[in-house]
């Protein structure tokens, strides 16, 4: 049985290789598709009229139509009237989805940029700015209902089959492979669909967390849950009361269910009354309000039903009910949904206004709101003033936003009196959180006005401000020179765009802003950027008390100073390049070999530097050299995109102190296997793109990674952390942890005397135990007891049980644990789907299922008893 979590199906390629192995998709498939390439291409044509010829039969689908569609310059249709298949827009529109039919019957479905390429076509149609395709850069997003696009790949995959079966030229088994085949391939194409549609929506969430459908408040504003128990918290009245619960008093309960995400608070809710009482109020700690939406293809906005108000103003009521106000923590305004999109009609007309209004005269009753997002929404002058008297308010994400200029009834502006210390400007939003992005939808607005900025930026209480978008970083320029001048100045964390410093303000900021620790220059996101240098020079003189750069390598000695008498003393440097064409963010690690030789020879620098982030299209014992040789290094990041060799470093000049792209993971090992990194490293993080050779089994190469982490481990003795990741999709992907410190428990047979060492922290299908008698916990210790055992032995040892886990393993070696976790594809066999004979049944593991839940319960309650002692807490 193949061990598939929720969790891995979040990732395209584990995803494709589930479905792709659950469907029984196949290279005979594959070929079967491109072997009917000669007789479907002909019919493309008169495939997609009939596709629009179905889609103008309904005004639902035929509506999307009428808009100027993206990249269309010609005339657009008026109306529905106007729509026919000579049309121009509509020849334009069967342009891209022949090109579609054609890539189905002649894509390379082994290489995963095909998937990925499906993908983004399921991602393209829900709306989304950045899809993935070039040709829908920096445009609006493209929004069809999942309905529709289920729907019309059931048509065309009607068409196909009838146009195979009815095909004279076609023999009866390759038919019947083709249609085999076609069938396959579009329900993989709807799952690709289906992964961007199908999301949690807000009234989902509510009845979850509730056990209601409608205003689940009523029983917490009456002071009662819905089990109808009035009892004291921890006491033992009433039905339903936890065991655990009532030894553990409720302010700890409280101190650690804030850290627990959405899912396992609506499961503590179901435990007992009291958790519920207690934690229920965490599940409504943002209040989130789309008062209309922002439209995808044209300039209008989208507006909400007249419903919607009255939606609001009782989802308001129940977050100001006495329980559930004081954990309210932050207030989301913004056209862009945290949770999908509803359906909307054009008849919708609520004024956005009245949804605003009712939201600001809530505020007050909100006493611990902290942080305030407000999208594309112009503020009305009374709604500042109440923003402004929120006391805990500390942090703010604003996009084009400017606060409207006060009529003669309104009072005037007063000083800017918030003590925000955050502020996210124009960031793009995706799934309620900020991204390094500018949404496409505001290229047209002119983001955040330079008098809101002047409203927000408080210098005595400022400390970190974030921009990406180039025109609001040249406002915040303004707005920060003017804050120079006082001594006050906060901003210890600034993030602009890497386009930003060709600005001639942009230095003046930075000299204007002394307390600056942290400076984050972010990689360009198109084609076209290239080395900026600055302007005005940077004084030596100037920002002190800089300690983080993240940015491209070749401003890293101006930001560093190392050409100066005062350098600053950096200890966090995360690098990126602009020397890979196909990547904005890769290094030409010889270029970057000359920097880091610059700053090894700065005595500052050189004992500061304690984080070093790069990462480069591959990997050279020089760099490795130059890396090294920071002593106060306590942490190494090193990606290699294991791209083509830069052009100005010929391949016949390799000196063999380099991975080139083909190289196998063990020349990895081998290059760094002598290398002696600093005293002071604990953490070591590799990732690479290094492909396995197809006769290496999952044995040798854990084999061979745990000989290189204990060797790795034993050259360098103050190395604590070791992670690894290496491989590609189709080769597979391994990733390995190292950690010296895992703590272990010892658990004793009582009866044998047996001794097994166990990490705390490994999944429970890394434990394997074969006996059936009761395991006691004595004292916390790291046990040796494995020590005089080599790593091969080791690693073959555990391979030969016959219950290990297929996918990830946790292996005690001499020196660490190592985790050795492997995503391969698997091609599902017949003989797999068959139940083993009863003779060939493990009965050896039937002990250990069986007394499980007696031996998690013994455990919990020792390691309750030794909290219990340590902290005081009674217990019976």
């Amino acid at each position: 049985m193949r061990d598939i979590t929720p969790e891995s199906l979040e990732s395209l390629p584990s995803r494709v290789a589930y479905t792709r192995d659950f469907m029984n998709f196949t290279e005979e498939d594959a070929e079967a598709l491109h072997a009917a390439k000669p007789y479907l291409a002909p019919l493309v044509p008169s495939v997609v009229d009939s596709v629009y010829v179905k889609l103008f039969e309904y005004t639902i689908t035929a509506q999307s139509f009428v808009p100027r569609q993206t990249g269309y310059s010609g005339d657009a249709p008026t109306s529905l009237k106007d729509l026919s298949l000579d049309h121009p827009q509509i020849k334009f529109r069967k342009d891209f989805l022949a090109g579609y039919i054609v890539k189905l019957v002649t894509m390379d479905y082994s290489n995963i940029k095909s998937w990925e390429y499906l993908d983004k076509v399921g991602r393209m149609h829900t709306g989304v700015e950045e899809s993935g395709f070039k040709h829908r850069s920096k445009k609006p997003g493209l929004r069809v209902e999942y309905i529709h696009c289920a729907l019309l790949l059931g048509f065309v995959e009607d068409i196909f089959v009838s146009a195979v079966m009815e095909h004279p030229e076609i023999d009866q088994s390759t038919k019947l492979a083709v249609v085999r085949a076609v069938n396959k391939i579009l329900w993989l194409q709807n799952d690709l669909f289906a992964r961007h549609y199908i999301k949690e929506n807000e009234q989902t969430a509510l009845t979850w967390a509730t056990g209601r459908h409608i205003e689940p408040e009523m029983d917490f504003v009456q002071g009662r849950n819905q089990s109808g128990y009035h009892g004291k918290l921890g006491s033992s009245e009433g039905a339903g009361t936890s065991r655990l619960g009532a030894n553990v008093p409720p302010e700890l309960w409280l101190s650690i269910f804030p850290y627990l995400d959405d899912k396992d608070l609506r499961a503590v809710t179901r435990t007992c009354s009291d958790f519920r009482l207690l934690a229920q109020p965490l599940l409504f700690r943002v209040l989130d309000v789309s008062p209309f939406f922002l439209a995808y293809n044209s300039d209008r906005i989208i507006y909400r039903p007249r419903q919607y108000l009255q939606a609001t103003l009782d989802r308001l009521n129940f977050y100001k009910s006495p329980r559930i106000a004081p954990a309210v923590k932050g207030l989301w305004v913004s056209p862009y949904a945290r949770s999908g999109f509803p359906a909307r009609h054009l008849a919708d007309d609520l004024n956005p206004t009245l949804v605003i209004s009712a939201i600001i005269d809530a505020l007050p009753t909100f006493p611990n709101l902290r942080s305030l997002t407000w999208h594309c929404i112009d503020i009305h002058p009374s709604w500042w003033a109440s923003i402004q008297r929120q006391p805990s308010l500390t942090k703010l994400w604003i996009n084009s936003s400017s606060i409207l200029p006060p009529s003669s009834t309104d009072e005037p502006l007063s000083a800017n009196s918030l003590k925000v210390t955050h502020l996210d400007l124009d960031h793009y939003a995706w799934e309620g959180q900020t991204t390094n992005l500018v949404s496409v939808h505001e290229e047209r607005l002119k983001g955040v006005d330079p008098l809101l900025l002047s409203m927000t930026v408080n210098s005595e209480y400022i400390r970190s401000v974030s921009v990406p978008r180039y025109d609001t970083a040249l406002r915040l320029f303004s707005v920060l020179r003017k804050l120079g001048s006082d001594i006050r100045c906060t901003l210890s964390s600034l993030t602009l765009p890497y386009s930003s410093t060709i600005s001639e303000d942009f230095v003046p900021s930075l000299i204007a802003s002394p307390s600056l620790k942290e400076l984050h220059l972010l990689a360009p996101q198109e084609d076209g950027d290239t080395h900026i240098e600055l302007k005005d020079s940077l004084p030596p003189t100037s920002l002190p008390l800089l300690e983080t750069y993240q940015g491209p390598y070749h401003l890293l000695p101006i930001f560093s100073n190392v050409r100066h008498s005062e350098p600053r003393p950096l200890r966090f440097v995360e690098l990126w390049g602009l020397d890979e064409p196909s990547s904005m963010t890769v290094c030409d690690p010889y270029q970057l070999e000359v920097i880091l030789e610059e700053l090894s020879l700065c005595e500052v620098v050189l004992k500061s530097l304690e984080d070093l982030s790069v990462i480069v299209t591959h990997i050279t014992m020089e760099l490795a050299i130059v890396v090294s040789r920071f002593p106060n290094l306590k942490a190494i990041f090193l990606e290699s995109q294991d791209s083509l060799i830069p052009s100005r470093r010929p391949l016949q000049v390799h000196t063999g102190t380099e991975l080139l792209p083909e190289s196998p993971v063990s020349m990895l090992y081998t290059l760094l296997q002598s290398h002696t990194f600093p005293s002071s490293l604990h953490r070591l993080n590799l990732i690479t793109h290094f492909k396995n050779k197809p006769d290496v089994d999952p044995t040798a190469q854990c084999v061979n990674a745990a000989k290189f982490l204990e060797g790795l481990g034993k050259s360098n003795p103050h190395l604590e952390t070791i992670d690894i990741r290496y491989g590609t999709y189709w080769t597979g992907v391994i990733d390995i942890s190292w950690n010296r410190h895992a703590p272990d428990i010892e658990l004793q047979n009582e009866d044998s005397q047996q001794t097994l060492n166990i990490k705390v922290e490994a999944a429970p299908s890394a434990v394997r135990l074969s006996e059936t008698t009761p395991l006691r916990p004595t004292a916390l210790s790291r046990s040796n007891s494995d020590s005089s055992i080599s790593s091969q032995a080791a690693v073959e040892k555990f391979f030969s049980l016959p219950s290990r886990p297929k996918s990830t393993t946790a292996i005690h070696l001499q020196l660490g644990n190592m985790t050795f976790t492997e995503q391969r594809r698997a091609v599902v066999l017949p003989d797999r789907l068959l139940p083993l004979p009863p003779s060939e049944v493990d009965t050896s593991r039937l002990g250990w299922l069986a007394g499980g839940v007696s031996r998690v319960w013994y455990l919990v309650e020792r390691i309750g008893k030794m909290i219990g002692e340590g902290v005081g807490i009674a217990r019976n």
